[in-house]
């Protein structure tokens, strides 16, 4: 094995070879054995129905064809193969695979090789077919680029590469794009949308929705630019988000209102607080001017610490933060103490300017009765 014939080894070749000679007809399976089918000699076979059928011929046992095997009406006597092994040459190119398992649970389903349509101008293409149920599952048309559908060794799949380094990995010379689209097959409203990238931005594109585009990145954002936690809360610029929504080392801004759920139904233990106590708590908190040691956001602020607005209020999860709504609330709460107070000023100098009137009606009618 592997060596140079011996001179005995060469003759029992050239001996096979000289055996073989050209068979002219068809090929078919009977059983376990390959028919040959060919034009009978002499008288006509009992197949023969007489109106030019030629019977088939059977070859009963194995058989081996050295070179190339040329299968078609087009074949020549002398074919060229150059490199092909096996050849189809006519004008409808069929391969079916034919199983006729019909015992048991073993599967049986049929399956055809296609190369181009039978109709007339029907499309150039090369496809698998389900014969069974009578649909292309696979269909790839002639003119496709170079690694139209490419599979390395590892498994990656390319589109329009040849040389994948993920598991899929499309390439386009101008914004590759996946194409996700809900039909109406199913009763569902059709939907499409896109899933694009090119040198401007990453998007989404809801195609249905006149294109616009919903979601976009632009290249160069920083890491962590938008971070969904295992919790479901949104960080931007920290991986670590504490809230449902987290703005790390930025500001937030709202081109309209800002709405907090503060339903009377979406509240309980409602307590009163002495107006006079929240005077007096406000009149106690330190307000200052500050500003933040680091971040981007370096402008001059006021108010109070956290620390010192939680431990005069006792209000809100954490001293480190101070909830808006908190803030609002005590604001509003100083509002009303401070209207009960000028209220309560206002009637004591209702009350002195009636009793100034009082007596000023007794000092006239005292001096005109003199």
């Amino acid at each position: 094995m592997g060596g140079p014939r011996t001179r005995d080894e060469n003759d029992g070749q050239n001996a096979a070879n000289s055996m073989i000679q050209p068979v002219s007809g068809s090929l078919r399976r009977i059983g376990d054995e390959l028919w040959v089918s060919q034009p009978a000699v002499g008288a006509p076979s009992p197949e023969d129905d007489g109106g030019g059928i030629t019977p088939s011929q059977v070859i009963s046992g194995d058989l081996t064809v050295y070179n190339s095997l040329c299968v078609g009406q087009d074949c020549a006597a002398a074919e060229s193969y150059g490199s092909d092994s096996i050849r189809l040459k006519e004008n409808n190119l069929r391969i079916h695979f034919d199983d006729t398992s019909a015992t048991g649970s073993f599967p049986s389903n049929d399956w055809t090789l296609i190369a181009n349509d039978d109709l007339n101008g029907g499309m150039n293409m090369f496809a698998i077919q389900d014969r069974t149920a009578g649909r292309n599952i696979m269909t790839l048309q002639a003119g496709a680029p170079a690694n139209s559908l490419f599979v390395r060794n590892n498994g990656n799949v390319g589109m329009g590469t040849g040389s994948p380094a993920v598991q899929l990995h499309v390439a386009d010379g101008n914004t590759p794009t996946l194409r996700l689209d809900q039909t109406a097959a199913s009763g569902f409203t059709p939907q499409v949308w896109d899933v694009a990238g090119n040198e401007a931005n990453f998007f989404i594109r809801d195609v249905t929705g006149d294109s616009n585009l919903v979601f976009r990145l632009v290249p160069g954002a920083p890491e962590n630019s938008i971070y969904v936690a295992p919790s479901g809360n949104v960080g931007l610029g920290t991986a670590s988000p504490a809230a449902k929504l987290h703005v790390a080392d930025g500001d937030l801004r709202v081109d309209g209102s800002v709405y907090q759920l503060s339903s009377r139904a979406a509240k309980t233990a409602f307590q009163d607080i002495e107006p006079g106590r929240l005077l007096g708590l406000l009149q106690q908190l330190e307000l200052g001017r500050w500003s933040y040691r680091s971040g981007s956001d370096r402008a001059p602020h006021f108010g109070p610490a956290a620390e010192d607005f939680h431990a005069a209020f006792g209000l809100g999860e954490s001293a480190e933060r101070i909830s808006l709504a908190d803030m609002a609330g005590v604001a509003l709460g100083a509002a009303q103490a401070l209207k009960l107070e000028l209220d309560e000023k206002e009637r004591e100098i209702e009350a002195l300017e009636a009793r100034l009137e009082r007596l000023e009606r007794a000092l006239l009618a005292d001096r005109a009765g003199r």
